[in-house]
């Protein structure tokens, strides 16, 4: 698991580090309920670093194996059932 220095980061950030775009993560915010990021009272995402590497994850399972957004949710249920 890589480290992460702050304890909260904002979408800019998260999207940089993966490689997608915001709107890519707010997308995917919508589709996969184990990704929801706290917000500010002015409504600012933060991720945590266990949100990113959920969407680590996703991005591994939507990019880079080429499943679909239902097949990666059924995959990403199965894996924390164990």
């Amino acid at each position: 698991m890589e480290e992460f220095d702050k304890k909260y980061y904002k979408i800019k950030d998260v999207s940089e580090l993966l490689g997608v775009s915001a709107s890519t993560l707010r997308y995917w915010e919508q589709e996969f309920p184990e990704c929801r990021p706290r917000r500010s009272a002015t409504n600012i995402r933060y991720y945590k670093p266990q949100d990113i590497e959920t969407l680590k994850i996703i991005h591994y399972l939507v990019k880079i194996k080429g499943l679909k957004i239902d097949a990666a949710k059924e995959q990403l249920k199965a894996n924390r059932r164990n």
